[in-house]
């Protein structure tokens, strides 16, 4: 599975960024804090697809996910903004998905996902009217809760700084 989910960034890098955004949480070495990415206008129904949203499991929990999102919708081209944001969630994966019903997220569909080994696992399809509402709703994650024991502030992290996002 690392050999194929390599090979996926290696082709999403390539690619290039016309219409997708990559927004990275960084507390110095080691592993990234939390990173979003985002293709806009990835459905012509559901508009904007959150293809990843990832925060390192020991930072859980103090509004990474949040803020890397939030820098990640705001890099997006203007008239995404406007249009449908979706993702999809592992269906037994509590955590995200309390986090989604927080962000005002609607589960419009139930279906099972193949997995590069084989299994099929069930996911739900959460959906937002605009990318610009839900980032409305993540006003309240512009800032990572950095006070709490075991969180460290530093580059996308703190008061000094931002994630950093790219896109073309």
């Amino acid at each position: 599975i690392e050999a194929e989910r390599r090979r996926v960034w290696q082709d999403r890098f390539a690619e290039g960024l016309s219409r997708r955004v990559i927004a990275v949480a960084e507390t110095g070495p080691g592993p990234l804090a939390a990173f979003a990415c985002l293709e806009a206008e990835a459905d012509p129904r559901w508009g904007t697809l959150i293809d990843n949203l990832h925060v390192d499991p020991a930072r859980k929990g103090r509004g990474l996910g949040g803020y890397v999102l939030a820098a990640a919708l705001r890099a997006l081209p203007a008239d995404a903004l406007s249009r449908p944001a979706y993702l999809y969630v592992i269906e037994a994966n509590a955590r995200a998905r309390a986090a989604y019903d927080a962000w005002s997220g609607e589960v419009v569909e139930a279906l099972t996902k193949d997995e590069p080994d084989g299994s099929a696992i069930p996911v739900l399809r959460y959906a937002w009217p605009s990318a610009a509402g839900l980032l409305g709703r993540l006003s309240g994650s512009s800032r990572p809760d950095t006070k709490r024991p075991g969180a460290t502030a530093g580059p996308g992290l703190g008061d000094e700084s931002r994630p950093q996002a790219a896109s073309s």
